[in-house]
């Protein structure tokens, strides 16, 4: 009797420190809220998610053109917005838009095609966290 009663102590101490470890873990970290209409695209070992509706805040949607990826390698989440340079074009809040890979050796680019009313098209750097508005050039 007096064993299940100490692994029952044992067992309620254990979650209580495995509560305070997580909760001194996660706090202050940035952790996304829930949301649609988002992309993601993976990239080495990170997956960047642009833009889409934050339900976080309130029970209304807000479209957001927030950019923050998932680092598979320190499982942390991080915000890139704080880190994105004031250089080049702002962002429009994005939803149901498409986003990929540019081409070439180092597929470091992501291309923002859609979500808006206007049909420009947005690339964001992620080697200098830098969005800019390219030149389209059309040939004929």
């Amino acid at each position: 009797m007096g064993c299940k009663f100490l692994n029952h102590h044992l067992m309620l101490i254990l979650l209580i420190q495995l509560f305070l470890w997580v909760t001194l873990f996660v706090n202050g970290q940035f952790i996304p809220g829930p949301r649609s209409g988002h992309t993601a695209t993976h990239i080495g070992e990170k997956i960047y998610f642009i833009g889409g509706a934050n339900f976080s805040n309130t029970n209304q949607e807000t479209q957001e053109s927030d950019i923050f990826y998932y680092d598979g390698n320190k499982l942390a989440w991080v915000e890139v917005n704080s880190q994105v340079n004031g250089q080049g074009a702002d962002l429009p809040p994005k939803f149901g838009h498409t986003a990929n890979i540019g081409v070439g050796s180092k597929q470091d680019l992501i291309f923002i095609i859609g979500g808006d009313r206007y049909s420009r098209v947005y690339q964001f750097d992620t080697k200098a966290n830098n969005v800019t508005s390219p030149t389209i050039l059309v040939s004929k």
